[in-house]
Order: structure tokens, then C-alpha cells, then sequence
């Protein structure tokens, strides 16, 4: 068994037995550290999926949200009601989602719904621009992990000296990789979130779903060579965040259930 100790045996004995105990000893020190990584992983996947589900549905966000709607139905038309509930609509249903991996469409059209109904609280400061093809837009990806990028350039990225942040998302796919491209014209983050991200440290959660935990769960799902990179932009103020993933065209379970 794992842990398991031969009690009365000499291990630097110079003989079969001790060659066979000294052997079983390294195998037995291999076989927890393997154990010990299983568990890291299994937890650093349950703890992504705790953060998501409290991400999901934030009840301020929500009642907020339907306040807005509710003055803007008193203080003037109608004309802006619909766009904003069906926005508010697509972002619960999406939320409310049980599929882990959807198209990068789905995805994309999420982070939409939530930065109209941003604007429509705040007065219209963040401009979002999104520049992907179409047959990228047909690809697989995790859900959530491009709100959190967009989401923090919105909350934390603001620039109080401009009237307005501008994020663009793009994509490309290259030998077999999909690249996807987040950029803000805000303050840019901060150097320790970097450095955190980068030496794989634990550091303080950006958003609702921590960075870092992102990060770690696209390397648990597609392997340690796709993730995350974040730097400061060159060109400009700013952050620019790259989504490394693998370039998968296919069913997604949603509409695998869909079409059940």
C-alpha cells in the first residue's frame, strides 16, 4: 500500500533483499508524488468549478440589472426594454448552463450580452469589438474563461482620465492551436498579477473566477502547453491577454442535446 513501511528491514543491506527493499522504496516515494499531483489536479478542478458556479448567477448583478430595467421602463419608452431583457435573458441562460465546453461563438456572444447590460448601468464606458472568423467561431473551447479577462478590463481596467475603455477579441489558429486575443486601452494590470500567473503562484482573484484557476484548468483539460499569456501592451496603455487552446471543431454536448 501507498506509505507502507517494512518494519525489522534493513534497506542499505548489501543483498537481493535489500536491492528488492530499496527498489519497493522508490517506487513507493514515486507512487506519492503521483498520488499527491492526481489530487492537486483533482482539486484545482474542483475548486474552478466551485468559482464558476458562484460566478454563474451574482445576485447584485441580477437585481441590479432588472432595477435598471425597471427605471428605464418608468423614465422613458420602451424603446431600449427588449434589447435589455433579452440581453439580461442570454446571459442567465448561459450562465445557467451545465455544458463545460461550448463554441467560441457561444462564448463570444456572452461576453456581448454581458458588457450591453454593463453599459446600460454605467452610462456606456466600455466599447467592445470582436474580429473573429467565422470557421473559428464554429470551434470548442471551456466556458468562462474569456469573461473573466473582459470582465476585469471593464471593472478594474477603466481608465478614470478617458471617457471610455475600448476591448477587442480576435482570433486565429495556427499549426493546429487556436489563438485568441483580448486587448483593453485601460491602466493595464498590474505587474505582481503577472508575475503570479507566470511563476504559477497563488495570488488574489481578479473576478469572479480567479485568473489563475483558469488558467490552471485550460492546462487540465488540454495539456501544460495552452493557457494563458498576460502582458502590458507595447503599442499602447493597457492589457493584453492570449488564450492558447487547441483548434477542435465538433459537437459540443449542448448541441448534441439540443438536438435530442
Amino acid at each position: 500500500s501507498i506509505g507502507m513501511h517494512f518494519k525489522d528491514l534493513d534497506p542499505n543491506r548489501q543483498d537481493e533483499i535489500g536491492d528488492l527493499h530499496r527498489g519497493v522504496l522508490r517506487m513507493n516515494a514515486r507512487l506519492e508524488k503521483l498520488f499527491s499531483r492526481v489530487k492537486e489536479e483533482h482539486e484545482a478542478r474542483e475548486h474552478y468549478y466551485y468559482e464558476s458556479l458562484r460566478a454563474q448567477l451574482n445576485p447584485h448583478y441580477l437585481y441590479n440589472t432588472l432595477g435598471t430595467i425597471r427605471w428605464m421602463a418608468i423614465a422613458r419608452s420602451a424603446d431600449n426594454i427588449v434589447e435589455a431583457i433579452d440581453s439580461l435573458a442570454s446571459t442567465l441562460r448561459y450562465s445557467m448552463g451545465k455544458e463545460s465546453i461550448v463554441t467560441v461563438r457561444d462564448e463570444i456572444e456572452h461576453i456581448e450580452s454581458y458588457v450591453h447590460i454593463h453599459n446600460l448601468r454605467y452610462a456606456a464606458y466600455a466599447d467592445l469589438s470582436v474580429n473573429v472568423p467565422e470557421d473559428i467561431m464554429n470551434m470548442n473551447m471551456m466556458r468562462f474563461i474569456l469573461q473573466p479577462i473582459v470582465e476585469n478590463s471593464i471593472i478594474h481596467g477603466f481608465d478614470k482620465s478617458k471617457s471610455m475603455i475600448h476591448i477587442s477579441i480576435s482570433g486565429e489558429t495556427k499549426d493546429g492551436k487556436l489563438y485568441i486575443r483580448i486587448l483593453d486601452d485601460g491602466v493595464g494590470i498590474k505587474k505582481e498579477a503577472i508575475k503570479a500567473l507566470e511563476s504559477d503562484e497563488k495570488g488574489k482573484r481578479l473576478t469572479g473566477i480567479g485568473l489563475r484557476n483558469v488558467n490552471e484548468s485550460i492546462k487540465l483539460q488540454y495539456g501544460r502547453e495552452y493557457g494563458i499569456r498576460i502582458s502590458e501592451r507595447t503599442d499602447t496603455h493597457g492589457t493584453e491577454a492570449l488564450f492558447i487552446l487547441p483548434a477542435i471543431t465538433g459537437e459540443t454536448s449542448e448541441e448534441s442535446n439540443d438536438s435530442r
